[in-house]
C-alpha cells in the first residue's frame, strides 16, 4: 500500500507546500498607482521626487522580479486586462498631475511677484470664484502654466481623437 508522508488532505494545501503560494497581484498594483500619484502630485515642485520615484520603482522592479522568478508562483486570474486597464488610469494620473501642478506653481505665495500684498492671496468672503480663478491668473507667470497645461490636454485630444484612429484604419 502506498500511504501518504504528509498530513496534508487536500491538493490545494500540498500545491501550497510544494510551489509555494500565488503572488496576490491587486496589492501589487494599489501599492504602484498610489506610489505613482503621490510622485506625480508633487513631483513639479519638488524636482528631487523624479530621482526618488525612479528609485524606487527600479529596487521595487528588482525586488519584485525576484519575488516572481524565486519565491511565489503565477496568480490566478492575471492576464493583459490588468496591465492594459493599469496603463488607461497613468492617463488620468497624468492628467491629475497637469491640474495639482497647475494650482501649485500658480501659487502666488511660491512665485512671488515684487507687488505681492496677502489680500492677493487669500479669497475674501463672497467673492465669486471666476473674480477669484482672474486674479490667481492675472501674472505672465501664471497664466503661463495655464496656457502650457491647456495646450498639453488639447495635443493630447487631438491625438486621440483625429490622429490615432487614421494610424488604426490602415
Amino acid at each position: 500500500m502506498d500511504e501518504p508522508e504528509s498530513k496534508l488532505i487536500f491538493q490545494d494545501d500540498l500545491n501550497n507546500l510544494y510551489v509555494n503560494k500565488p503572488i496576490q497581484v491587486f496589492y501589487i498594483y494599489g501599492w504602484f498607482f498610489t506610489n505613482l500619484m503621490v510622485f506625480m502630485t508633487y513631483s513639479a515642485v519638488m524636482p528631487i521626487m523624479y530621482i526618488l520615484g525612479t528609485l524606487h520603482f527600479f529596487l521595487a522592479y528588482i525586488a519584485w522580479k525576484f519575488l516572481f522568478v524565486w519565491y511565489n508562483r503565477s496568480a490566478y486570474g492575471f492576464d493583459e486586462n490588468i496591465p492594459l486597464y493599469s496603463v488607461r488610469l497613468m492617463k488620468w494620473g497624468l492628467f491629475l498631475h497637469l491640474v495639482f501642478n497647475c494650482f501649485m506653481l500658480t501659487n502666488k505665495r511660491v512665485l512671488t511677484p515684487p507687488n505681492f500684498t496677502t489680500e492677493d492671496y487669500f479669497r475674501p468672503r463672497g467673492e465669486p470664484a471666476n473674480k477669484f480663478f482672474s486674479r490667481r491668473f492675472d501674472i505672465f507667470s501664471s497664466f503661463s502654466v495655464v496656457l502650457v497645461g491647456i495646450m498639453c490636454c488639447a495635443c493630447y485630444a487631438i491625438w486621440m481623437w483625429c490622429i490615432l484612429p487614421c494610424y488604426n484604419c490602415c
